[in-house]
């Protein structure tokens, strides 16, 4: 029995509910890792209260219609992180959103791309995790979601990310159920120097010989009755006492983090509004010219640093034109890196009821971090009307010319009769609002 989930009750149970809300995929089905003892064959199968009951089970699993998929909860959580069994879960929800992405690696140049592609995500301050896979052969690369988003959006994102990387060869995308992708996670001590990976010369891989594999999700929706391909979850306890199914240090040769724990109760996940506003950003009609700045930008720099000084700033552009409607809208492209960073400064708040619940020491696991007052969409950065003032001060201080549109209905005034008994301290506001 390991301990990585300890004997403290509340201290287990926080662990699982970390674990869950983390590596989130449907809950009412679940598959199971396999081998056969007569055939040495292995592989996942949802798990079945029917299994193998004469006259009743009918395999292939898809096509029984006494199917009686058992639901993924704590206990089937706890057995798959004390190394009982191995779980896989199925990423694509009934609505057809996903709480997270991944890039799995697991042939030709696996380490190289996966590192690769790590590094231009630390360019653009986006959050990815990674882990090596069971046999030590692979990796997957996790980034997290703080909402569950449609997995055709994601897919559309996880391909972005991809081609910016500008290293990767995209291939094999319609592969079949992920085998040796299995991660496991505890309070296990590692020694660094035990599971070192030399990552000095890890950029600008070349594109043959591509470690990438797919992406989950690896569909848009689920088709009928479907499950969709299944990622297997991490904290495989035999191969983690290997240096595998660990999440890695990127900062330290990307040895395993010595309390996975701790980095799991910390991971940064991102909004909806980060993914659209990434894609509308780096699309191909908006700002082409970002790509051309990747090759030549250093790997630890910023790519919107990076970018900023081939993009032409507002004024050069001409009048920018602000749209009100039940909103503020702005063309993206007619703006620059720096009118988007002051958006982010200002738009883009600390949520205090996270600090307030860190400072009493209670878990925010399910808190935001931040508040986003900002989105996207058709290309065009969406605002609260109330902030129209500050991007006019904003656009006067910086000489920016500037036009605004007013699309608002307006209704005419109409006169109405109203009884209203108002008290005497009211009559005085009464009277300045007439």
């Amino acid at each position: 029995m390991s301990d990585m989930l300890h004997l403290c009750a509340k201290d287990k149970k926080e662990k699982i509910s970390i674990f869950r809300n983390l590596f989130k995929g449907r809950e009412d089905v679940f598959a199971k890792y396999w081998i056969s003892r007569r055939t040495g064959k292995q592989g996942y199968s949802p798990v079945c209260k029917n299994e193998w009951i004469p006259q009743i089970c009918r395999k292939p699993c898809e096509k029984c219609g006494n199917k009686e998929y058992v639901p993924l909860d704590d206990f089937w959580i706890e057995k798959h992180l004390r190394g009982d069994i191995i779980i896989g879960i199925y990423p694509i929800q009934l609505d057809d959103r996903v709480n997270f992405l991944a890039f799995d690696f697991d042939k030709g140049n696996w380490l190289e791309d996966s590192i690769n592609l790590l590094k231009f995500c630390q360019s653009i301050d986006l959050p990815a995790y990674l882990e090596r896979s069971k046999s030590g052969n692979g990796a997957h690369l996790w980034i997290f979601f703080s909402q569950p988003i449609s997995a055709a959006k994601v897919r559309e994102f996880g391909f972005m990310l991809l081609k910016k990387a500008g290293s990767i060869a995209i291939s094999a995308i319609d592969s079949t159920n992920d085998i040796d992708g299995i991660n496991k996670i505890s309070n296990i001590d590692t020694t660094a120097n035990d599971y070192a990976i030399d990552i000095s010369n890890t950029v600008n891989i070349k594109k043959d010989n591509s470690g990438f594999d797919r992406i989950f999700p690896n569909q848009d929706f689920l088709h009928d009755g479907g499950l969709g391909n299944l990622i297997a979850l991490p904290s495989q306890y035999q191969a983690r006492q290997k240096g595998n199914t660990l999440f890695l240090d990127p900062d330290n040769s990307c040895t395993p983090y010595i309390n996975q724990w701790n980095l799991l109760s910390n991971i940064r996940r991102i909004s909806e509004i980060d993914i659209d506003l990434f894609i509308d950003k780096f699309s191909e009609d908006t700002l082409s010219h970002f790509s051309a700045s990747l090759s030549k930008s250093p790997p630890q720099s910023s790519l919107r640093d990076a970018s900023q000084s081939l993009q032409p700033s507002i004024s050069e552009k001409g009048s920018l034109k602000i749209i009100i409607s039940n909103y503020l809208s702005i063309p993206i492209k007619d703006t620059d890196e720096v009118f988007y960073q002051f958006l982010r400064k200002n738009l883009v708040i600390h949520n205090p009821i996270f600090y307030d619940k860190k400072a009493k020491g209670f878990s925010t696991w399910d808190t935001p971090k931040m508040i986003y007052c900002i989105n996207s969409k058709g290309g065009n950065y969406i605002i609260p009307r109330g902030f129209l003032k500050n991007i006019e001060r904003y656009l006067f201080q910086e000489s920016i010319p500037f036009q605004i549109e007013d699309k608002s209905i307006k209704t005419p005034n109409r006169a109405f009769k109203c009884r209203i008994k108002i008290y005497n301290y009211q009559k005085k506001a009464l009277q300045e609002i007439l």
